[in-house]
This record gives structure tokens, sequence and C-alpha cells, in this order.
């Protein structure tokens, strides 16, 4: 139950970003994000490709907390809770490697910025 009101919560912020963009005037550019879910042992998707300025958001569909390390980026850990999420954005074009763990578990990503 805390999984589908933390994802209703996290998507009814964008489509009120969206709301208030389309009053200020700006219809033709949307907020755009991309949702990577993790589980106990797999990511969906594993390789996501984004453009710059794409808000990444993952969510924690995993039984406990889980950390999301990079390896080529001077990006600090981040632990994403139990039914809870973490977001980033990246401007900077180019692959980024992470490991996403839980005790010895560990699942790699990559997000690719064009």
């Amino acid at each position: 139950m805390k999984k589908i009101i933390i994802i209703l919560s996290v998507l009814a912020a964008f489509s009120l970003a969206g709301i208030l963009d389309a009053k200020q005037g700006n219809q033709e550019e949307k907020p755009q994000y991309h949702v990577i879910r993790l589980f106990d042992d797999e990511l969906q998707p594993s390789t996501s490709t984004i453009s710059r300025g794409t808000l990444l958001i993952w969510v924690n569909e995993a039984p406990e907390t889980v950390d999301i390390q990079f390896s080529n980026a001077d990006i600090a850990t981040r632990k994403v809770p139990c039914a809870g999420f973490e977001s980033l954005c990246l401007v900077q074009t180019g692959e980024f490697d992470y490991v996403v763990s839980k005790g010895l578990s560990k699942v790699q990503g990559t997000i690719i910025v064009e």
C-alpha cells in the first residue's frame, strides 16, 4: 500500500508541475522525467537513455533500504528506503554506471545522457 501511495505522490507532483507550467504559458515544454524501478535483484530498466536535464526517479520496490552508488561520476551515494524514492537530474552528457546494493546483493545499471 505504501508503494502505491508513494508512486501516486510522485506522479501527482509531476502532473501539478505540468499544470503550473501550462498556466504560465509554457505549454510546449513539459517536465521530463524517467522512472527506474528497483526490485530485489533487478532494475527496470537496467539501461536508460535520457536527454540532458531529465529528472531520474528511482522507486524502491525492494523490501529493504538500498544504496545507489555511481562508479564513474562524482555523485554522492544515495540511500533509498523501502517504498521510497530518490531523484537526480543529470545535465552532463555521457554514460554513467551505477550499482544498486542491499546487503551482499548488487545490481548494475547505466544511464546514457544525450
